[in-house]
């Protein structure tokens, strides 16, 4: 995650998505790194473990159940640490607010249901057993809190165990849903769901261009975002863009390289402000092109709508004849970027 969100910052991210690289692809490659290293971390655990005789762990009806459990912990939780990568800029932060709650959410919905079943137990309450059932439930999309209980409960079954001298063998295995199963189960399922959720975040220009159509526009037009043609020609003086306006609504470009139809960009819905407003522009094949402005004019926004890196409020932009809004990552194959930003190579390559 820290490494990602480096890459975020600088830009070096987004330079190789707007290179050709796929995202589902990068996320693939990513996970199946982390993950590996993540099972020689298990087996580091496991080895310590043996040497330090924790066999209430890796006694030998359970060694395997908790090698399972840490490595599913590992696959459950990794796409929650990337979903860090959209919330955060700064990696410092990133990683100890993740750190924090991986090691706070843990500990706390773990011990609470803890406490509860003995109280329950002993104060022979079924309010407070029915509550601890109920939270066992909730907490079960939680990673940190599966591991938590399973490893508990792995404990607990060999306690049992090891007491009645293995006379009693409570479940066929550690994996019976009565003990670890249910925990196990439930990462598995942590692990789909989150990753399904990265890659909806990741693809969220594509599958959310119907969603941002039917809602968020109809918000625009009732606070006026989305001004008439007549009221932005107005706005514009120069003879030469409202030519070249002219050109592209009479659909005088016939095969551009680049067509900009509308394009507006504005931030807040009740009382917006516009960066960009109603753009126009076309560029032939072939074709040199330079945008000019004063500083503050809506040059860097221009580009980083074309390129993906904000979504655009109104209009449309094409790159042979795809559009941007709704092929965003088909677009993003067809043109070569230098942004802004004079670190966005990676320094460890």
């Amino acid at each position: 995650m820290v490494y990602i969100i480096d890459e975020k910052a600088s830009g070096s991210l987004h330079l190789q998505f707007t290179s050709g690289l796929s995202p589902w692809f990068f996320w693939f490659a990513t996970a199946c790194w982390d993950i590996f290293w993540f099972l020689i971390t298990a087996v580091i655990m496991l080895i310590l473990m043996v040497l330090m005789n924790q066999s209430l762990y890796i006694g030998r009806r359970s060694v395997g159940a908790f090698f399972v459990i840490v490595t599913m912990f590992g696959v459950s939780n990794i796409p929650i640490m990337y979903l860090g990568v959209f919330i955060f800029s700064d990696s410092s932060v990133a990683f100890l607010v993740m750190s924090g709650l991986n090691l706070i959410l843990g500990l706390m919905m773990t011990e609470s249901v803890f406490i509860l079943r003995m109280t329950a137990i002993q104060m022979k309450d079924p309010f407070l057993n029915a509550l601890a059932q109920n939270l066992d439930r909730a907490f079960l999309m939680f990673p940190q809190y599966c591991f938590g209980q399973g490893m508990l409960q792995l404990v607990n079954r060999e306690t049992i165990i090891l007491k009645s001298d293995g006379a009693v063998v409570p479940g066929q295995s550690p994996f019976d849903m009565d003990w670890s199963g249910k925990y196990v189960v439930a990462m598995v399922v942590d692990a789909i769901v989150f990753y399904v959720l990265l890659l909806l975040i990741e693809y969220r220009h594509s599958i959310c261009h119907l969603i941002w159509n039917v809602w968020y526009e109809r918000c625009l037009r009732r606070s006026a975002i989305v001004q008439p043609p007549n009221e932005v020609v107005e706005d514009i003086k120069d003879e030469d863009v409202l030519e070249e306006r002219r050109r592209v609504q009479a659909g005088e470009y016939t095969d551009p390289a680049l067509l900009v139809e509308g394009v507006s960009k504005a931030w807040g819905c009740v009382s917006p402000t516009y960066t960009v407003k109603g753009l126009y522009f076309g560029v032939n094949k072939g074709e040199c092109f330079g945008l000019l402005g004063v500083n503050g004019a809506g040059k860097t926004t221009t580009f980083q709508m074309l390129t993906g890196v904000l979504p655009m409020t109104t209009g449309d932009a094409k790159f042979e004849g795809i559009s941007v809004r709704r092929n965003l990552n088909e677009v993003q194959d067809r043109f070569g970027y230098c942004q802004q930003t004079f670190d966005a190579l990676d320094p460890y390559m």
